[in-house]
């Protein structure tokens, strides 16, 4: 069974629809979804976060999810809207902070691209 690891750390401010940040230090294999994890999204980003997440599960709304970000806030609310989208099998890591903390290492992650 495949699982799908989302980095969902912000990337603040929000610049026009278009932009997106260069890089970001996540754990090993995660999917990074730029600000997916705010609390109030622009329709943009609300679309993008929708479609990403629907393109990386491929539509499995039974597919297995991590969310993490730096420490948890952003992700529980995302999870929540993944909830809200359908999926069944989201969990939440406590963030890269603790994944550091613990002698893991962090590698450089480029955002999903907008489609």
């Amino acid at each position: 069974t495949e699982i799908y690891t989302l980095s969902l750390h912000d990337a603040l401010p929000i610049y026009p629809k278009k932009w997106m940040p260069a890089q970001r230090y996540s754990i090993p294999g995660a999917k990074w979804i730029p600000n997916a994890g705010l609390e109030t999204l622009t329709p943009e980003l609300r679309n993008y976060f929708e479609e990403t997440v629907k393109r990386l599960t491929k539509s499995n709304k039974d597919a297995k999810l991590v969310c993490f970000c730096r420490r948890g806030y952003y992700a529980k609310i995302a999870a929540e809207r993944l909830v809200r989208m359908g999926y069944t099998n989201i969990f939440l890591y406590p963030g890269t902070d603790l994944w550091e903390d613990a002698g893991n290492r962090l590698i450089i992650v480029k955002p999903e691209k907008m489609k």
